[in-house]
């Protein structure tokens, strides 16, 4: 009987990622990989130059030892990082100790930053970026029943997020990949020099979970453009499978 209930609400869960991942993606051109039927999707492209991979990943726990599915975000750097950097989580601990030619760095007694690893390449070029960028790396650290990690070089990097949040809701889903998306233009070196972006005077449009992602803050887009319809208004025929698996 709980077996039958949890795979029900398990296909329920991927019925969902199915109908929201595929409105994201419709409205930014992205790539959908709906693998099989039982399975959730692959979601992949750029957004305004920048990639983004959506996708479920079975992992291990290291410490528990225990197997879980959680939803992953990986969202690139456009450029890159002053230097070699890597800061995981616990579940990448044990892959960042495996990196050659970087130096174990030391984050500030804080709480975000309690059971993380970071390694860098050159010491004193982390401590300028780290210092200018500490707020950004609080709210990425302080993400929570999530698992993360900033890796990089020069040449380009990386932001992952393992949560437990299924993100099968298209506000939640926009409101975490927008907040990704601002920290990686944070934290990325700028192609243009600090005076120049000073001297543009431009406002910055605000980032909140009322606007469509837009990485250059530009030509924002309310998400009642994208509407939950297709969720709440389904055709028979998804009401019909949504019954089968309740």
């Amino acid at each position: 009987m709980f077996v039958g209930w949890l795979f029900a609400r398990s296909m329920k869960t991927i019925w969902r990622q199915q109908k929201t991942w595929g409105i994201f993606a419709r409205k930014h051109n992205l790539d959908v990989a709906k693998g099989k039927w039982y399975q959730a999707p692959r979601v992949e492209g750029e957004i305004n130059g920048r990639r983004i991979n959506i996708y479920v990943e079975e992992v291990v726990d290291p410490v528990l030892r225990v197997r879980e599915f959680r939803t992953t975000l990986e969202i690139y750097l456009k450029t890159g990082l002053p230097t070699g950097i890597a800061i995981g989580s616990r579940a990448y601990t044990s892959v960042l100790s495996e990196i050659e030619n970087v130096e174990k760095m030391t984050l500030p007694e804080e709480k975000e930053f309690t059971g993380l690893r970071c390694v860098a390449r050159d010491v004193h070029l982390f401590d300028t970026w780290k210092n200018a960028h500490l707020d950004d790396l609080k709210t990425f650290f302080s993400i929570k029943r999530a698992e993360r990690l900033l890796m990089g070089h020069e040449v380009d990097g990386f932001l992952i997020l393992q949560t437990a949040d299924n993100l099968d809701d298209i506000k939640t889903l926009n409101t975490q990949v927008k907040q990704l998306f601002a920290l990686a233009k944070n934290i990325e070196v700028s192609d243009a020099p600090e005076d120049l972006i000073e001297d543009q005077g431009e406002e910055v449009a605000e980032i909140t979970p009322e606007t469509i992602l837009d990485d250059d803050n530009s030509d924002i887009v309310d998400t009642k453009e994208i509407s939950e319809e297709p969720i709440e208004q389904a055709t028979d025929e998804d009401k019909k499978v949504e019954d089968n698996i309740k």
